[in-house]
């Protein structure tokens, strides 16, 4: 199974799900309310969301790196 194949469709699938959801302002109990452990909804969107946003600014201060290096 390939990890980097599954990323996409498993992002989209988080997006969408957290699209069907009332926003913040229109029902804020639901976005307080338990999730997962000692986390409410909004804390694990977020997350959630810093998860899926970590690989793609690694991979870019990476390369940035590599490109400093390669200028010395």
């Amino acid at each position: 199974m390939d990890i980097r194949a599954l990323f996409a469709p498993t992002a989209s699938s988080f997006v969408d799900l957290v699209t069907a959801l009332p926003s913040p302002a229109e029902d804020p109990a639901l976005w307080a309310s338990p999730a997962l452990g000692v986390w409410d909804l909004r804390a694990l969107v977020g997350h959630t969301n810093r998860a899926l946003v970590t690989p793609r600014s690694d991979r870019r201060r990476r390369r940035q790196h590599r490109r400093r290096r390669q200028h010395r």
